[in-house]
């Protein structure tokens, strides 16, 4: 290769495949700078039309974003009102809901202040305990 000779002072045979195409190209650009310069795409200045277009982007008025519920997966720990006999099979959940207000579709939620009071309320085993015997009816 007449070329390649020429840069690195090095006789090779031509590629026999893709991979030694690359390796060669690879090569050469090692070897001349300029061809290395060359090759690197430079950054352009956004044209014109691409700046208006971006004005004009940021002229249309934003909706304002909306809260959805978040899910996050957390250790699952201790719980000595509500034991498990098997904490490894558990996972375990925190949803961060969005408050009304901030959230149109959650209106039928109704925050609870008092703690008294969401001890209370059943957690999800006991709600599946006891809509276990209506699912055996269905099935």
């Amino acid at each position: 290769m007449h070329f390649f000779r020429r840069v690195t002072g090095k006789e090779l045979d031509l590629p026999l495949n893709l991979k030694e195409c690359q390796r060669l190209h690879h090569d050469l650009l090692q070897a001349d700078d300029k061809a290395f310069e060359e090759n690197i795409p430079q950054e352009v200045e956004p044209s014109e039309v691409e700046r208006q277009d971006v004005q004009e982007q940021d002229a249309i008025p934003k909706e304002p974003t909306q809260e959805e519920i978040i899910f996050k997966e957390c250790p699952v720990g201790r719980d000595l009102e509500r034991q498990h006999r098997n904490r490894s099979l558990m996972s375990k959940w925190v949803g961060k809901i969005p408050h009304p207000d901030d959230n149109p579709t959650y209106t039928f939620i109704q925050p609870i202040a008092k703690p008294e009071e969401y001890k209370k309320l059943p957690y999800m085993p006991q709600l599946i305990g006891l809509i276990r015997p209506k699912i055996k009816e269905v099935l």
